[in-house]
């Protein structure tokens, strides 16, 4: 008679489980909407203190061949640098003023490209010695002087934390430049 005593008890517990599911499932427990992560827009560090960058990291050779192009934008200027060896020694410095409205513009741009789309299972490869032959582009977001962002892409595609169209934010990146192919006819990557 303990047995099936014993047996009675378990069905019982059971059956309340069951109910108290049952009940939590209908009153609010089985909802699975998720509630909406806000994702702050680029084009929202507009009006504040920010910057975006995309750095052009040359081949793998020696400090003195070495070279990287910079080019900075906010809402104030423009910025595009030549810089040497793997210190980032400037060899060649250019500034351009900027507006809000352009900036405005360019951010909106960017963010249509995808700017914000990323690899969020590489975000701490290094991409140093990636693509050593090829160049790597090194896209940034700052604000107040804190990165938001900082990803990468090659031109020899892989490995890659960055996922928008690339063609596109670097195309957009040159345009902020007045001359840009001009200037960088002088840079031997």
């Amino acid at each position: 008679m303990e047995a099936r005593g014993l047996r009675y008890f378990v069905g019982f517990v059971v059956v309340i489980g069951l109910l108290i599911l049952l009940i939590v499932l209908i009153f609010g427990g089985g909802d699975n909407k998720k509630v909406p992560q806000t994702t702050r827009t680029l084009s929202s560090y507009a009006a504040g203190n920010s910057q975006v960058s995309m750095t052009i990291d040359g081949k793998e050779n020696s400090a003195s061949e070495h070279r990287q192009v910079v080019i900075a934008v906010n809402p104030d200027r423009v910025l595009y640098e030549v810089k040497q060896g793997y210190n980032g020694s400037v060899i060649e410095s250019h500034q351009f003023t900027n507006t809000t409205s352009a900036y405005t513009a360019f951010l909106l741009a960017l963010e249509h490209a995808n700017f914000n789309k990323v690899d969020t299972k590489h975000l701490d490869v290094d991409p140093r010695g990636y693509c050593p032959l090829g160049q790597r582009f090194i896209f940034e977001l700052t604000d107040n002087g804190n990165k938001v962002s900082r990803d990468w892409w090659t031109t020899c595609n892989k490995p890659k934390t960055f996922l928008g169209d690339a063609n596109t934010v670097i195309t957009l990146f040159q345009a902020q430049v007045p001359g840009y192919h001009t200037l960088i006819d002088n840079v031997d990557f």
